[in-house]
């Protein structure tokens, strides 16, 4: 069957075979896919894409905008953060934490297992020290 003019199906419209369309394709509303959904170029969508359940992203994720997670994140690898890391209530480290340069500390540091410093110590004001238990010196107070 050849058409030369527009078409026009008032009831539904069924095809048993491949449909291929050669130009846009224009769904007013609701467009249902049964199976997978397999798109060859870029994918715009111009309001709100919502996934259930899970979205699988294989290679790289770029937000523009802000991320929110409502529940846990969990990064299986290394997390790299390129400015500040701002943490609203406690921090957790499982294992050792290495910071590269100054540690300031606003508030008290407690250390409830040993202190060991390598190099000087340098006390801007005056220190007091309270000692509960034995206390060893190896070197000269001043």
């Amino acid at each position: 069957m050849k058409v030369n003019e527009d078409f026009h199906v008032m009831e539904d419209l069924r095809v048993n075979e491949d449909l291929h369309v050669n130009k846009d394709l224009q769904v007013n509303k609701d467009l249902q896919v049964n199976e997978d959904l397999h798109v060859n170029e870029d994918l715009q969508v111009n309001e709100d894409l919502q996934v259930n359940p899970h979205l699988q992203v294989n290679e790289n994720l770029q937000v523009n905008e802000h991320q929110l997670v409502n529940e846990d994140l969990q990064v299986n690898k290394d997390l790299h953060v390129n400015e500040d890391l701002h943490v609203n209530k406690d921090l957790h480290v499982n294992k050792d934490l290495q910071v590269s340069e100054d540690l300031h500390v606003n508030e008290d540091l407690q250390v409830n297992e040993h202190l060991q410093v390598n190099e000087n110590q340098l006390v801007n004001e005056d220190l007091q020290v309270h000692v509960y238990e034995d206390l060893q010196v190896n070197e000269d107070i001043l």
